[in-house]
């Protein structure tokens, strides 16, 4: 039976040259029992500190010598690994050598003591880990650039008689959301809500770009159809196939208290009246999107504001993001939420209530951008 298990044993040992990750068995004494080339190359030490009955320690005092675990005292460093070590504990982690390979490390416990770790190369994982967060940073900055700043919604606000509250949330992979709003006269203000397909880099590119369409018409304006027309024409020209946005575009005309707009798959907006607790109503927002067909012909849509109007906007996320449980915002909570909202007389208040049930009921945060847009008339 011993014969017949060195014999495995030796086979064994052969096979695991083939692996490309490192391994290493320790017995409970933390001396070698088994490790392969591929241990030797990635912890960079010499062939011989494979070999069975070769200690932990004789490792962790070669690396610690060399200056591998950093400027502090050999002994005590030495001293520290081998206190962890004895735990004979599960462990992950990473580190990185001084030629900047990524070594990932897995070790766990084995029956009756000792351990088995894996080590393996992941230095093309963590370049391509720390290059698609670079590309996320960059997505988030390009896709802030496109919201209107606090300072230019205070200014518009004021030469319009408007009162405007927005909430806008990137979800961590950024989905291509964005508003924004432009003073065609003294009475009239366009606005715009786009939610570009996809998510990442590629959407806020595309977004940048809808977001570069939208703003040279305003250079030339003629009309809401037009307006709708053209970024539809830029879309297909110069996006690729299947990269479409669903959208609101508008005008709040202040002196006709009259809001004409055009609209392709964003989620309903609603409409009330501050101080009135009648239920709000919501605008119809169907119609095809934005870069999918050259054919499209939006319906242009006419609302009369009442007195004292109030306005909310929102994206998709907002009802399409999962809460206690497989529960989802439906219309009648909307309702409720803003007819409270209006009840407590402007859009700040409305805008906190909003705020506050977001808050409360999506603590986890979306897995989508978030936008939320309050606006209502000046003066209440």
């Amino acid at each position: 039976m011993p014969e017949n298990f060195e014999i495995n044993f030796d086979v064994l040992k052969q096979n695991l040259e083939f692996l490309d990750e490192g391994l290493l068995i320790v017995d409970s004494g933390l001396k070698i029992v088994i490790a392969n080339q591929r241990f030797v190359e990635l912890l960079d030490i010499p062939e011989r500190m494979k070999q069975s009955g070769t200690t932990i320690e004789e490792i962790f005092l070669y690396k610690a010598e060399r200056g591998n675990y950093g400027p502090d005292q050999t002994e005590v460093l030495v001293a520290s690994k081998l206190a962890r070590a004895r735990l004979m504990q599960a462990h992950q982690f990473r580190w990185t050598r001084p030629d900047g390979t990524v070594v990932e490390v897995k070790g766990n416990p084995l029956p009756g003591g000792g351990f088995i770790t894996l080590y393996r190369d992941v230095t093309r994982d963590a370049e391509e880990t720390r290059l698609r967060a670079e590309e996320l940073n960059a997505a988030h900055k390009l896709q802030t650039s496109l919201m209107p700043s606090d300072r230019f919604l205070q200014g518009i606000a004021a030469d319009c008689g408007l009162q405007i509250k927005a909430l806008c949330r990137q979800a961590d992979e950024v989905g291509g959301d964005f508003w924004g709003l432009h003073q065609l006269d003294e009475n009239r203000v366009a606005f715009f809500l786009v939610d570009t397909v996809g998510h990442g880099l590629v959407a806020s590119l595309n977004a940048f770009r809808v977001h570069t369409f939208i703003s040279q018409y305003f250079a030339n304006w003629q009309s809401l159809d037009g307006w709708v027309a053209w970024v539809n024409g830029q879309m297909l020209d110069l996006l690729e196939t299947g990269h479409f946005a669903t959208f609101v575009f508008g005008i709040l005309d202040r002196q006709n208290r009259q809001l004409t707009y055009a609209a392709g798959g964003y989620p309903p907006f609603l409409l009330g009246r501050f101080g009135d607790e009648a239920d709000p109503v919501f605008a119809d927002t169907k119609g095809l999107p934005l870069g999918v067909s050259r054919n499209m012909k939006s319906e242009i849509r006419e609302l009369l504001l009442p007195r004292d109007w109030s306005l909310l906007f929102y994206s998709d996320a907002l009802i399409e993001e999962e809460y206690d449980h497989k529960n989802f915002l439906d219309g009648d909570v909307l309702k409720e939420v803003f007819t409270q909202g209006c009840m407590d007389g402007n859009p700040e208040h409305l805008f906190t209530r909003f705020n506050e049930m977001v808050t409360s009921r999506f603590p986890q945060g979306f897995s989508d951008d978030l936008t939320v847009i309050c606006v209502g008339e000046a003066g209440l």
